[in-house]
């Protein structure tokens, strides 16, 4: 969206891939701390009704509420997400893009995109919570507070600090050494080692648990079992949708808390499963894996995606099990790393487990063969 922020990249902590090198969910909670002081984050309730969206500044949109006094706010900018789910509550169907589309056309097209937004917004007098944060302008550099998201008021704040406070407070994680910690305006995503660093090495993949969290809805918090692979510092969770605990933002932020205490031991049985099913795929000969490949992804993954795991499959990192299920696991996952997002990823190692669960149960003595036409 070029009327808005672009999603940032906060933090980017992951092991190298040639040594053990592992962080602290201590570390973790205090990164996040630090950054909440620079964002000094802040939510605000109007009801849209009463908040003015302006496009007359070429590529800019701003926002701006009237005051008891007469007057208006200072001006806010908006993050892509937090314009897309305003605009999702106050516009017809891409009803953003259209208004971008008009903006591109000139000055005469950004009034009228800034007119239209008001006649949308007249009739919606539901308040929503606007969460806002500090940013730095891009044009400028200077400090400016920002929409980032936008909620109904029956969203439960459970931010990226409660979640890692929880699993600190947790006896089973709070010492599980962290393997990677992403961080974007959109999410947060933490590895941890089940089993600590004595059993990790360079190519032996080792019991992992997923943490999830989105500040601003875009994800459900949540935690996973599955594996990693410190070499190439793949991740693979669970392929079985029920063994993976989610969280909905709703209701009273304390049921997220409980339920990440209890999910942690279905956790990792969990991860347990993800293992012994990577061990069985290294058993798992493939005469011609790029071939048997392709037949099995296409219904989960695009072409694009496709070809960047078979380029993977001759990857010194996936070539050790080449020839192997294991090593198509290793080859999407690997994959996995070029996607834009962390979602994206997700769902790409989401796939590669799912592949590896089909191929164990096609498997005939130890060997898959592609079917033939």
């Amino acid at each position: 969206m070029n009327l808005a922020i672009a999603n940032r990249q906060l933090a980017a902590v992951a092991t190298p891939r040639d040594r053990i090198d592992t962080t602290h969910l201590e570390a973790v909670r205090d990164s996040l701390i630090r950054r909440n002081k620079e964002q000094d984050p802040e939510d605000i309730e109007r009801s849209p009704s009463q908040m003015f969206v302006d496009f007359t500044e070429p590529g800019r949109a701003k926002l701006r509420f009237p005051n008891r006094h007469g007057s208006m706010s200072d001006e806010m900018l908006l993050t892509e997400n937090g314009l897309r789910q305003l605009g999702a509550h106050i516009l017809p169907n891409r009803g953003v893009q259209f208004l971008e589309s008009l903006a591109d056309l000139g000055e005469g097209g950004r009034k009228a995109a800034s007119i239209t937004w008001g006649m949308f917004s007249q009739g919606r007098t539901s308040p929503r919570m606007l969460r806002t944060i500090e940013v730095a302008d891009p044009k400028t550099g200077e400090p400016v507070r920002a929409v980032r998201a936008a909620m109904s008021q029956g969203y439960a704040v459970y931010d990226n600090v409660d979640l890692v406070n929880d699993l600190l407070a947790n006896l089973e994680t709070r010492n599980l050494p962290v393997l990677s910690y992403h961080e974007t305006d959109h999410g947060i995503r933490l590895r941890m080692a089940i089993d600590g660093t004595g059993e990790l090495e360079v190519d032996k993949p080792v019991r992992m648990l997923e943490a999830w969290n989105s500040e601003v809805g875009l994800r459900s918090a949540g935690l996973l079992g599955g594996i990693f692979k410190l070499w190439c510092s793949n991740g693979c969770g669970t392929w079985d949708s029920q063994a993976v605990s989610r969280w909905v933002h709703r209701g009273d932020n304390e049921r997220i808390q409980r339920g990440v205490a209890n999910a942690v031991e279905e956790m990792y049985v969990a991860s347990s499963g993800v293992l012994d099913a990577y061990n069985s795929a290294l058993t798992i000969a493939i005469d011609d894996a790029w071939d048997w490949m392709q037949g099995a992804l296409k219904a989960d993954l695009t072409g694009a995606q496709i070809e960047r795991s078979g380029k993977a499959l001759m990857d010194p990192t996936s070539r050790p099990n080449g020839g192997t299920l294991a090593g198509v696991v290793d080859a999407v996952t690997l994959a996995a790393q070029g996607e834009s997002s962390l979602y994206g990823q997700f769902e790409m190692e989401r796939a590669a487990a799912r592949v590896m669960r089909r191929g164990l149960d096609k498997a005939v003595d130890g060997r898959l063969v592609i079917a033939q036409a």
